[in-house]
């Protein structure tokens, strides 16, 4: 209907008014005006003002900052200090791709441990959902999760955490951001979250590049073990020494907690543990005893040949109908020891 002129302007200004109300209820913190923390109080709509300049400064020093680290630990504790100084959030856990375990886990908190003990493979819907999406995740309490994480619904529960920022890399997912509620009990502002969408950016490629040097260091290591367990298997002669030998090197590449060379007498089908160490104990009782049928999970690397890799090392067992022969395990890894087309043994 034509509107008369002399209303024209009124019902120009109501429109725009409008309009700009229902930009403010869904960009609140993208408006830049006033000072810094004022509040505007409008019907049911209170806008806190952001100064994304400064945020944009802080992560430009912290990105600075990150260029100049080589230690994937050192990262990570110059990212947590950035999130909880401005964010706030009442856990915080910071995931990266372990290259070695194949596996997410999680960075070292204040105390210098893990933050959770939850770790998540890379086949997990959770891991192909934000590698496929490379976006952020906010579960927000009236909200259910998407229908193809429901699987992951136990596990993230755990985490106790709402926001969770993926951190793309090169080939692969490099990790993400998992933040929990606020101290103060508010909401992530749009504005915040992209932000933390920057910084994950930056935090992917300081990650894979800090992984690299660091996988460089360990390859060149790893070769110099294996000299030197080649000289000594050449110039010693007692087989206990050799047992002595592989244990020390073996222990440089990979601190344990519990060691066993166990060899396999094709004759008598037999399968006993030849060399045993618990906490830096050698226990020479326990190396004549023989492993039944059915206990632990030597014999399965024994039979297929290929390394076995397991978290769960309990677990692992009962999955494969076996009984564990070892109490207080967790992580667990066995390899095969060949003599040439012949295996002889599980390490």
């Amino acid at each position: 209907r034509r509107i008369p002129r002399t209303h024209q302007h009124d019902r120009t200004i109501v429109l725009g008014f409008d309009i700009l109300l229902s930009d403010i209820s869904r960009f609140t913190s993208r408006i830049a005006v006033g000072q810094r923390g004022k509040a505007f109080v409008m019907p049911e709509i209170q806008v806190f003002v952001r100064d994304d300049a400064i945020y944009r400064q802080f992560l430009d020093n912290l990105e600075i900052q990150l260029s100049q680290q080589t230690e994937i630990s050192a990262i990570g504790a110059l990212v947590r200090g950035f999130i909880l100084q401005h964010l706030d959030p009442l856990r915080l856990h910071i995931y990266v791709h372990d290259i070695l375990v194949e596996r997410y886990v999680p960075m070292a908190g204040e105390d210098g441990q893990p933050t959770t003990d939850i770790r998540f493979p890379r086949n997990s819907s959770f891991v192909h959902w934000l590698s496929a999406k490379s976006a952020s995740l906010y579960l927000r309490p009236d909200e259910g999760l998407p229908q193809e994480l429901q699987a992951e619904k136990a596990r993230l529960a755990l985490l106790g955490t709402q926001l969770f920022i993926a951190m793309p890399g090169q080939e692969r997912l490099a990790g993400w951001l998992a933040l929990g509620p606020r101290i103060s009990g508010g909401r992530y502002s749009s504005s915040e979250i992209d932000l933390l969408s920057r910084l994950a950016e930056v935090v992917g490629a300081a990650v894979e590049r800090a992984q690299v040097m660091a996988d460089k260091d360990r390859r060149v290591h790893e070769m110099n073990v294996l000299t030197r367990v080649a000289q000594g298997v050449n110039i010693t002669v007692e087989f206990d020494d050799i047992l002595e030998l592989l244990y020390a090197q073996s222990t440089q590449v990979i601190p344990v907690d519990s060691f066993n060379i166990t060899l396999y007498d094709r004759e008598t089908q037999v399968l006993r543990h030849a060399f045993l160490v618990h906490e830096d104990d050698r226990l020479t009782e326990k190396e004549s005893e023989i492993i039944p049928q059915g206990y632990g999970l030597e014999r399965e690397v024994l039979e297929t040949r290929r390394s076995l890799i397991t978290d769960d090392y309990q677990q692992e067992c009962r999955n494969r109908r076996l009984i564990p022969n070892k109490e207080g395990l967790y992580a667990w890894m066995g390899v095969p020891l060949n003599a040439g087309a012949e295996v002889i043994g599980v390490i």
